[in-house]
């Protein structure tokens, strides 16, 4: 029988690389899309696209499948196989972007338009693959210890990993080993732990069978439909989460400067917060109404933080310039700014997804649920992303756009719970929002 340390520590490694994948990808295409804050869209949104697509073939395909852990340790290395061959396609569009260029007949928006679509077809495997991994290792999980825990440990490790990769990334291995080898050097380790995974398969055995009756159980209850609330809500969460981090990095930007340095100390502070929010979030579980005062809690923070937003940029200024810093104490002090401010969303944001799969997964299989859930969050990211950085910014500002957030979050509450008085009090905060 396999430990919960075989599927913690791999899935936490393979979280690490997934966002040194993120982080040196968008590297890569700086001198192909440039470093404006639409190319960073791009690539995030072709990112989160093959994931939500390669989590929606797991959802849909994951009871076919014999031995889930063995599969996932196949698709790790075939997911460092794919990043190594990423390379040489790469530098074939860097070499060939003019002609791109000539086949939008040079107007901006059709080559935009084309940057994506080409960003997306360089991304969609590795992607695709990524996808995959957390509802197999779930499924995995369930059969092996027969529990729903994995639905917010292994999400919870999986995100600790991506901090610590977004870190190391951006002030480590850039820094000293580049981004070629930095590429190179976690695709071997993709590899390397795809064939730790496939022997730990072969030695532990292949799952047991299940009996008869859990079969035609767990048949019935795949039939079963995923409430329409809980696919919703599982959207917005994922498109609240990067509004708020696209708007977020605008707002750091004239502060911090738009360097790759403050985009991984943001995102090491989402990913953190969503790691301790996944750690403590079991206990919350058979809660009364937890999931309402979770949103609840986020929707007073978001207006909280939009009443001090004006005064936002100042203070820091302030702070900046009063201070006489080096670079490594301006960087800690960039750290601790972010984390107090994006700690507390963070930390509702990780505990938000793993209550709702779980929630969701009294109905059907944990695997299929996660899957078909995970898939939907990823696609409400693309549109926060996209969304925020080509139209709600431009058209409406960072102040405005952050407004919308517990807008959103009160009109979903609003249809969902039931009591008059809860209905009457987020009619009022509506009223404070307008």
């Amino acid at each position: 029988m396999k430990s919960k340390l075989h599927y913690i520590l791999p899935f936490t490694i393979s979280g690490m690389l997934g966002l040194i994948y993120q982080v040196i990808w968008s590297r890569f295409f700086y001198p192909v899309l440039g470093s404006t804050i639409y190319s960073v869209s791009i690539v995030i949104s072709a990112f989160m696209l093959g994931i939500s697509l390669g989590s929606f073939w797991a959802g849909k395909n994951i009871e076919k499948t014999k031995n889930c852990y063995k599969f996932y340790g196949i698709v790790l290395i075939l997911l460092g196989i794919s990043v190594i061959l990423f390379y040489p396609l790469y530098l074939l569009l860097k070499n060939n972007i003019f002609f791109l260029y000539t086949l939008s007949f040079k107007n901006s928006t059709i080559f935009l338009g084309i940057k994506f679509l080409v960003t997306f077809l360089l991304l969609f495997i590795p992607t695709f693959l990524m996808g995959t991994t957390y509802p197999f290792l779930v499924e995995s999980w369930k059969n092996n210890f027969g529990d729903k825990k994995g639905i917010s440990l292994l999400y919870g490790f999986n995100t600790l990993g991506g901090a610590v990769g977004s870190l190391l990334t951006a002030f480590i291995f850039i820094r000293y080993l580049g981004l070629r080898s930095t590429l190179f050097l976690s695709a071997s380790c993709s590899i390397l732990t795809g064939l730790i995974v496939v022997f730990i398969s072969n030695l532990t055995g292949r799952r047991k069978k299940k009996q008869k009756t859990t079969e035609k159980i767990s048949i019935k209850e795949n039939r079963q439909p995923i409430l329409k609330k809980y696919k919703i809500l599982i959207f917005l969460t994922g498109f609240v989460t990067f509004v708020f981090e696209v708007a977020m990095n605008r707002v750091y930007s004239p502060v911090f400067g738009s360097t790759g340095y403050s985009f991984a100390i943001i995102l090491f502070t989402i990913l953190i917060g969503i790691f301790i929010g996944s750690s403590i979030v079991p206990k919350l579980y058979e809660k009364k109404y937890a999931l309402e005062k979770l949103l609840f809690i986020l929707v007073i923070y978001f207006i909280l933080f939009i009443f001090f937003f004006q005064y936002l940029q100042i203070i820091i200024l302030k702070v900046k310039v009063g201070l006489n810093l080096d670079i490594n104490q301006f960087f800690l002090m960039e750290l601790f700014i972010v984390f107090l401010i994006m700690i507390i969303p963070a930390i509702i944001f990780g505990m938000t997804f793993p209550m709702i799969i779980y929630f969701a997964s009294r109905e059907r299989d944990e695997g299929t649920v996660s899957g078909i859930l995970y898939g939907i969050n990823s696609f409400g990211s693309i549109l926060g992303a996209l969304s925020t950085s080509i139209i709600l910014i431009p058209l409406f500002g960072v102040q405005r756009t952050l407004l919308s957030l517990p807008f959103l979050l009160i009109v979903f509450l609003f249809f969902t719970i039931r009591k008059k008085y809860q209905k009457i009090i987020l009619i009022v905060f509506i009223l404070i929002i307008i």
